[in-house]
């Protein structure tokens, strides 16, 4: 498939023959093989399907084999049974036939000049073949590759520019990307490592069990071991020393055991204290209970095996260790394990005008932001990575600096010159005889990246080059770069679902499809929703921060449009006909008529007028400003995001503040148009008025007629600030949603999303008060509730430092970072073209010739002269437009010298092709503020922000402490009656998945004075302390917490299964608060409840809102047991085209929850209580999705065929 992928996608031949002595098996798998790459035959025009059966019909007769031919591209693909003149015959008419459609269609307006460049026979060695085709048509030209027996020699082919990279679809890259990736994955290559320093890897091979856990029936509950024999009644209590074997029990007997402590052998059930009553017998000191009900058999006694059953597959091949794959293997003993050696990757930048963030930035330069977020990218996705620095946009150094770097790794990234016009691709060809897969893909951004192979030292190397936007590098590493490592790495479930979701905004097409960042969240009606986040047009690096998916739009339908862009918005088609076209010239013609009208001591130069749904509303405002005294937004209010308007016009607007007076007169503006029951939006940049009335889009001259005035006098007074000077109070702000700001508020470039709460917020938690002798149980409402609150009063002195910035990915900001630099910083293109002034209108332009010594400096631009620019570099300062090439012609090239004139073909627009200064990020603005975590696309702004090193909060560790008499460490020998101790491992790796140190204090026993002398140990060093085991009210913890450290116990008996016992508790040493969370030590629970109040303490601690989980509603398609508490259990969430929700399956868990049964879970399933027993089909519960949801997983374990569309 690779080979067939590979010629098909460059176009290296018009038909490929698969040829070769094979078993009937292996034909039909060839079959299958074609099959899967062709284009639907439904989809091909009706011409060239009846060719196309007939080629098949006429060689299923000669060769009674069954035979598939398709079309890949613009290549005939033809399983050919065997190769002989009978069969060429046969198909010879209908295969000329077939290519001159296939031609005739791929350009129409083109004479066909000739039918086949080239043909690759698979395994073909008949040279009468070439004879006869050669006799129907004598422009047809053969080329024969012996590609199945993989011969050395092969056939160099010189390609035109756009011949080496065809466009294709995003669907078609993915499925070239998948196939290389799989078929080249370095499985083989494998290492040892301990289990502790598993997290993150891949696993080699199939991981198997060697134990049962547990080893010995446990209780499941704390209580009465006895014998169900003996039925209801009196029974003595024996002492329990703790040993292994336990103690025998005999008829009449009982003996008390703790969850998860060894049950004697002879004991059937283990009854609750609740369901005793404990009396002294009168005729010695024995002490006695009575058992009130009868027990069953087996009650409450966990078997041999239950979580875990000897020799039994727990872990396939392939798959990544997370924290519960950790449980799971410690809990197995295994101390080791084999995995996937790591991937050897690179990062490269590539261009004449890139800096190192950090270092002064010199004119016509920007900084390198792209290489420093896909690094970080990379890091956040466990890939390790060698960074190769910056190289010089020339052919020499493009050709050195990537042969070093392919000595070194395996895998390089490219960012920048993957354009077809410029340097690399041809250098990938020629001088290191790559293989291009693609290199031309149909979607924006994105459409240069480029997959190539080739080899170094006869080994494979493979490149993946992007674009140098930075936005662009992070959205198509995410669709295509993360994948491909991921399947390169070995990891088989790493295949992410494409939902189906709810476009809640509008968002312009384009001409290709489009990846968008958007913001997904669940309406109440259990409906995905996409959500705009600036981005109507095009996406800006300061919009994409907090962006949890990518939108696939599809591409702009012309036929359908009426307009020049088309919004996509599932409730546009129910605007009002009448509202959708209005007059912008009848517009401002009205507006100019009513200031024509008044008496001002004030007078407006230039007015602009601007339709949002026509234009990209940030654009416009970047550009106008300098050209306007007042800028008007109107718009039909039923296809205008007013919300977009609003961030644009905060994006745009200075941040200093204004005089109160123009404060004063803004609000007389606002208060004028809540009288028409209008909002509107204000913004002042320099001393420009920016006013929204897009709202009123059938009252637009009477509301202006309205206000007029007072807009008059808002300019008058702006400028009055401006020439004096005056000092300034408050900020500019209108609206009461919108412009009554707190003084202490930052401006900031970046959109942020706080995500929903798991349940709502309340002060509940105010009103609970801990009884001396009891802990009332309380609701996980309340207990989050109680988390905030006691946070909320958090008074310890935080401890900052200073870090690079390279060293900052996952840490804590502590300052407010404002940009010190636009971006860009100056007028840039965003297109390769040539720079004119649109005065010239169409015809002939003079090519000025940049100076190669100094690219950046100023070139001036006369009428009728152009200057070829690259995408990115600066526009000289009297270009009002960039015209592509596609939309020029070459005219005249002199010989003696580079000079050159072409054709414009087309007339340019006022700024089309040029990103105003501070488009991306204005001066001034603030690009993170206190507490936000340091992710990919936030260290990318604080790079652009000119920023070398940032203040950064003190990583404060975390403690982690077992509690427990027969705990083992995992991988060594077991004693007799042990369990290895699972919980700590879970919890630290559970912390390091989420960006968070800890300490590990190890294991303790279960008594008063070594748990009390290791807590004094672990608070010396830590103020949070995470520990598990003896958490119930008849253990220790709650005890020893309130009596030794005078500890507030917030709450310890929480209305949840698993988890019940779960402790938060607070106390201070020397003024520090210290935090206690005291988890259950049955390590089902302990994950559990620390992925549900654990991480939600951290994340609100330190303000870490960006990993936490989305809440996503799920429909009920598995029935669950419900218990009298609300039960959270492990489950998988899977996606189908039918159905527009998440869908819950049980893993195995429906009644009880095992620790297998987290393996493959993408989220935990949150339970009402038991009302009629079960949980009704199709109903919808909420569920924390707390890992990507894994395609195979669904479709592995419940054979749901997810048909996924790109």
């Amino acid at each position: 498939m690779k080979r067939l992928l590979s010629i098909s996608a460059n176009n290296k031949a018009d038909v490929i023959f698969i040829t070769g002595h094979v078993d009937a098996t292996d034909r039909e798998y060839i079959n299958e093989v074609i099959e899967t790459i062709i284009i639907d035959p439904k989809e091909l025009s009706k011409n060239i399907a009846i060719l196309i059966n007939t080629i098949e019909k006429n060689l299923n007769e000669i060769t009674s084999y069954r035979t598939v031919c398709g079309i890949r591209n613009k290549t005939l693909i033809i399983n050919l049974p065997v190769i002989d003149n009978d069969c060429i015959a046969a198909i010879a008419d209908a295969l000329i036939n077939t290519l001159h459609l296939i031609r005739k269609k791929d350009d129409k307006n083109t004479e066909t000049k000739s039918l086949l460049t080239n043909a690759y026979f698979l395994n073909s060695s008949d040279n009468n073949v070439s004879e006869q085709i050669k006799d129907k048509d004598a422009n047809i030209n053969l080329y024969y590759f012996e590609t199945l027996e993989k011969s050395s020699s092969t056939s160099s082919v010189t390609l035109a520019a756009e011949e080496w990279t065809p466009l294709i679809s995003l669907k078609d890259a993915l499925l070239i990307l998948n196939e290389v990736s799989i078929t080249n994955a370095i499985t083989e290559n494998n290492e040892s490592v301990k289990i502790s320093d598993a997290y993150g890897r891949i696993l080699h091979k199939n991981v198997y069990s060697k134990y049962n856990v547990p080893s010995f029936r446990t209780s499941k509950k704390h209580g009465y071991a006895v014998l169900v024999s003996d039925g209801k009644g009196i029974r003595q209590i024996l002492n329990n020393n703790n040993t292994f074997p336990p103690i025998s029990l005999q008829r009449g007997t009982c003996v008390w055991v703790k969850s998860g402590a060894p049950v004697p052998n002879e004991a059937t059930a283990v009854v609750e204290e609740k369901n005793t009553k404990r009396i002294k017998s009168l005729l010695n000191d024995k002490v006695c209970i009575e058992i009130l009900s009868k027990p069953e058999y087996g009650q409450n006694i966990n078997p041999i095996g239950h979580h875990i059953t000897k020799n039994k597959l727990i872990l396939k091949r392939c798959t990544r260790i997370g924290p519960e794959e950790m449980a799971v293997l410690a809990a197995s003993g295994h101390k080791e394990v084999a995995v996937v050696q790591q991937l050897s990757i690179g990062v490269l930048s590539i261009g004449n005008n890139l800096e190192e963030p950090g270092k002064p930035l010199k004119s016509g330069y920007v900084y390198d932001i792209s290489r420093i977020i896909i690094i970080s990218l990379l890091k956040n996705n466990d890939f390790s990575s060698s960074d190769f620095g910056i190289v010089n946009n020339t052919s020499s150094s493009i050709k050195e600096n990537i042969k070093k770097a392919l000595d070194k790794v395996d895998i390089l990234v490219t960012l920048g010159s993957a354009n077809d016009k410029d340097l690399l691709k041809q250098i990938l060809l020629e001088y290191f005889e790559a293989e291009i897969y693609f290199g031309n893909i149909n979607i924006k951004p994105g459409k240069s990246t480029t997959l190539a192979t080739c080899k170094i030292n006869d080994k494979i190397k493979y490149l993946l080059c992007l674009s140098g936007n930075p936005v662009t590098a992070f959205i198509i590493a995410q669709a295509l770069l993360l994948p491909f490592l991921k399947n390169m790495s070995g990891n088989e479930y790493a295949e992410i679902p494409i939902l189906p979701i709810h476009v809640n905004n509008p968002f312009i097409l384009h001409q290709r499809p489009r990846l968008a960042c958007t913001y997904l969240k669940w309406s109440k009606d259990n409906v995905a929703m996409a959500c705009s986040m600036g981005n109507l047009f095009k996406d800006k690096l300061c919009n994409i921060v907090g962006s949890n998916a990518l939108l696939i739009l599809p591409k702009e339908d012309k036929e359908k449009t009426t307009s020049n862009k088309r919004v996509l918005d599932n409730d546009i088609n129910n605007s009002d006909p009448s509202d959708e076209n209005i007059n912008i010239n009848n517009i401002h013609n009205d507006i100019r008529d009513v200031l024509s009208t008044q008496a001002a001591n004030v007078q407006i130069f230039d007015m602009i007028v601007i339709n949002p749904v026509k234009t990209d509303i940030t654009t416009e405002l970047f550009f106008m400003y300098t050209e306007a005294d007042v800028i008007l937004i109107i718009g039909n209010n039923k296809c205008v995001n007013r919300q977009l308007i609003k961030e644009a016009i905060e994006n745009v607007s200075d941040n200093q503040e204004v005089s109160k007076r123009v404060t004063r007169s803004l609000l007389n503006i606002e208060t004028s148009l809540n009288f028409m029951q209008h909002k509107t939006v204000f913004g002042i940049r320099n001393q420009t008025l920016i006013i929204d009335l897009s709202d009123f889009h059938k009252d637009t001259k009477k509301c202006f007629v309205a206000i007029v005035n007072m807009i008059l006098q808002t300019i008058y007074l702006i400028r009055i600030d401006k020439d004096k000077n005056i000092p300034l109070h408050d900020i500019a702000s209108t609206s009461s949603d919108n412009f009554t700001m707190e003084k202490e508020k930052i401006k900031t470039a970046v959109k942020r999303h706080r995500k929903s709460y798991l349940f709502p917020k309340c002060d509940y938690a105010n009103t609970i008060k801990r009884h001396k002798e009891s802990f009332p149980m309380i609701s996980i409402t309340d207990a989050l509730g109680k988390i905030r609150e006691i946070i909320s009063e958090n008074k310890n002195k935080i401890i900052f430092e200073t870090v690079q910035l390279n060293d900052a990915y996952g840490r804590i900001l502590y300052e407010n970072v404002e940009s010190i630099y636009n971006l860009p910083p100056f007028n840039a293109s965003t297109k390769h073209g040539y720079a004119v002034l649109i005065t010239d209108g169409k015809g002939v332009r003079k090519v000025l010739q940049q100076d190669e010594k100094n690219t950046f400096s100023p070139m001036t631009l006369e009428p009728g002269t152009c200057v070829w620019i690259n995408s990115g570099d600066p526009v000289p300062n009297e270009a009002t437009a960039v015209v592509q090439l596609k939309d020029t012609k070459l005219i005249k090239k002199f010989e003696d010298n580079d000079d050159m004139q072409i054709e414009i073909l087309i007339q340019p627009q006022f700024n089309e092709n040029i990103k105003p200064v501070g488009y991306e990020l204005m001066k001034g603005k603030t690009v993170a503020s206190p507490y936000t975590r340091i992710g990919p696309l936030e260290i990318g702004l604080l790079a652009a922000s000119g920023r070398k090193e940032v203040i950064v909060i003190k990583n404060t560790p975390i403690g982690v402490l077992s509690i427990g008499n027969n705990l083992g460490e995992p991988g060594e020998i077991l004693t007799p009656g042990f369990t290895y101790d699972i919980n700590r491992i879970t919890l630290i790796t559970l912390l390091k998945e989420q960006g968070y140190n800890s300490l590990d204090f190890g294991i303790v026993n279960n008594m008063i004075a070594p748990i009390q002398n290791k807590i004094d140990e672990a608070l010396k060093k830590v103020d949070i302390l995470v520990t598990t085991g003896s958490t119930n009210n008849r253990d220790l913890m709650k005890n020893i917490l309130e009596e030794y450290y005078k500890a507030d116990i917030h709450f310890g008996n929480v209305n949840i299964k698993p988890g019940k016992s779960t402790i938060f508790a607070t106390c201070e040493i020397d003024n520090t608060k210290k935090y206690f969370w005291c988890l259950s030590g049955n390590p089902v629970s302990a994950v559990i409840t620390a992925r549900i109040f654990l991480l939600t303490f951290l994340n609100e601690m330190y303000f870490n809102f960006y990993t936490e989980y989305a809440i996503v509603p799920a429909s009920m398609e598995t029935e669950y047991i419900l218990h009298s508490r609300s039960r959270a259990t492990w489950t998988t969430l899977g996606w189908t085209s039918e159905k527009n929700c998440a869908l819950v399956r049980a893993r195995g868990n429906a009644i009880s929850d095992k620790l297998i049964s987290a393996i493959g879970a993408n989220a935990i399933l949150m339970l009402p209580k038991k009302e009629d027993g079960k949980v009704t089909l199709n109903s919808f519960t909420q569920a924390l999705l707390i890992k990507i949801p894994n395609i195979k997983y669904f479709n592995n374990d419940f054979n749901t065929n997810l048909k996924i569309e790109v």
